[in-house]
């Protein structure tokens, strides 16, 4: 993995990093105007890996009523251009 360096306040507790959403975009924060570089700097060191319990995979989007049954929109223009047969036949014949 390529090292990443992270800058934030030191906070009274530990603190916990969670990672791994690759769909989630990337906040914004204040924190760059904020931060002093002359600041004394100190090194953290994470623990081993381990899972978040409270983890719930993000909702699946949902999908439009064509893109779940791409069918039905074949049988509506069928549908359609049959009426549309029909309508036209029957103007044919009473023209005649």
């Amino acid at each position: 993995m390529r090292q990443r360096k992270l800058c934030f306040a030191i906070p009274t507790q530990p603190a916990t990093l969670f990672y791994g959403a690759p769909n989630v975009p990337a906040p914004v924060y204040d924190f760059g105007r904020l931060f002093n570089a002359t600041d004394a700097v100190r090194t953290a060191t994470l623990d081993a890996e381990q899972l978040n319990p409270q983890f719930l995979p993000p909702a699946p989007p949902k999908q439009s009523l064509t893109e779940r049954y791409p069918q039905l929109l074949w049988v509506a223009l069928l549908a359609v251009v049959s009426i549309l047969a029909a309508i036209a036949f029957r103007s044919a014949k009473r023209l005649s």
